[in-house]
Order: C-alpha cells, then sequence, then structure tokens
C-alpha cells in the first residue's frame, strides 16, 4: 500500500527532489478506501504561500482544483425536540 503524499510548500518556484519541506498544507492518497480521507488541501495556506510567489506545479495545481470541486462536507442536523 503506498503512503499518503504530501502538498508541500518550498520557498522556491522549483522544488527539487532534496527540498526541504517548510509547511505540510495537504495530503494526497490514492490509495484512500471507505472512510478515508483521499485528498485534503488547506487552501487558506496554499493562498498564504502563493501570495509569497510560491508558484504550484502542475500537478499540485490540479489536486487543488479537485479538492475545491469537492463537495463540501454535511454538517450534523441538530435533533428536533418533539
Amino acid at each position: 500500500m503506498a503512503a499518503p503524499r504530501s502538498v508541500p510548500s518550498t520557498p522556491s518556484t522549483f522544488a527539487t527532489p532534496a527540498a526541504v519541506f517548510i509547511e505540510r498544507v495537504g495530503f494526497y492518497n490514492p490509495m484512500a478506501a471507505g472512510q478515508a480521507v483521499k485528498l485534503q488541501v488547506n487552501l487558506e495556506r496554499v493562498a498564504y504561500w502563493q501570495s509569497k510567489g510560491a508558484q504550484l506545479s502542475d500537478t499540485v495545481a490540479r489536486l487543488v482544483k479537485e479538492f475545491k470541486a469537492q463537495p463540501a462536507p454535511a454538517a450534523e442536523e441538530p435533533a428536533k425536540a418533539e
């Protein structure tokens, strides 16, 4: 089973395999099944790093777009008093 992949934030626009992560802003687990979370992105932090000049790779941009397209989690309805 593959380990979840992190969506890193790096100080430069060109991340190398040896790049050091500054902050984990999300993850992608392509092997997620059942109730497991497949994709999670902290959009506020992504926006923050983009405002500081970070550029998303094509893959990360696609994942962020996919995350934004997901339906919002359903909020629990309060129990009705009878």
